[in-house]
């Protein structure tokens, strides 16, 4: 199966300018909150307090390399800012969730609405179990190499797409039928990764360009679940996330 990566990336720009809700103010939304996210933790760290860097700095400027460093690693946050860190950390993986919702439905013309930020949170439980068992198997395969990693990443790249599109199925399913999917096809989204490399470096040094950014990759990305789901799972038929059909045959399993 030959994806055209140019046409993928011509209808997720027509689609970023004509659809409604504009999905570049819902992205400057979500960018907003993510920013909100990371300075609340930045803050709760310890290290957004404009005095830690004022002592930090007085330490280098008197050559006290090995105080500066002891007095930096030293800061440490409390029980409860630790406990509100992991919160906001669930929390944006929960936005997150609602904001692929959000970008399926404008993708699909399936009446999206910015209120689709906060349906991650109806699947609470689903996707933080996913998202926690998911970066636990990239995680321990990175340890002994990052290409193994990298490798996993890929092979579980739609699971999160396939959560939220199939409320019937268990977060182990999601997993498995992605890795399914993916047979054949990472090398595939590894080039598609590539050549939008420039604008996620861009918005890695210039995160403000997310509201254009994140909207358009992830408008490519679910395109390209789309056309491969619908070549290789003709089957799974999609359920309405509204309704509650019985568990697909056990073949998917």
């Amino acid at each position: 199966m030959v994806i055209d990566r140019r046409e993928l990336k011509q209808t997720a720009k027509t689609l970023l300018h004509e659809s409604r809700p504009s999905m570049l103010l819902v992205g400057l939304l979500f960018l907003g909150i993510l920013f909100l996210f990371s300075f609340l933790n930045l803050k709760l760290s310890g290290y957004g307090d404009i005095a830690v860097w004022e002592t930090f700095s007085r330490y280098l400027e008197a050559g006290d390399t090995e105080r500066a460093l002891s007095y930096f690693y030293s800061i440490q946050p409390t029980r409860f800012e630790s406990f509100v860190s992991y919160a906001l950390d669930l929390a944006q993986a929960l936005l997150t969730a609602g904001f692929v919702i959000f970008i399926m439905n404008s993708v699909r013309n399936e009446s999206p609405t910015v209120y689709n930020l906060l349906d991650g949170f109806t699947q609470f439980f689903r996707v933080i179990i996913l998202t926690l068992i998911q970066g636990l198997i990239i995680s321990l395969l990175s340890v002994f190499l990052i290409v193994p990693g990298i490798i996993a990443a890929y092979c579980y790249r739609f699971s999160l797409y396939l959560l939220l599109d199939h409320p019937e199925l268990s977060v182990f399913q999601c997993l498995s039928l992605s890795r399914n999917m993916m047979r054949g096809h990472k090398m595939d989204l590894f080039v598609l990764d590539l050549s939008m490399i420039g604008l996620i470096l861009l918005f890695l040094f210039l995160p403000v360009t997310g509201f254009y950014v994140l909207p358009y990759l992830y408008t490519v990305w679910i395109l390209y679940y789309e056309q491969i789901r619908e070549k290789f799972f003709p089957e799974l038929h999609r359920t309405p996330r509204n309704d509650s059909d019985d568990l697909p045959p056990s073949d998917f399993d």
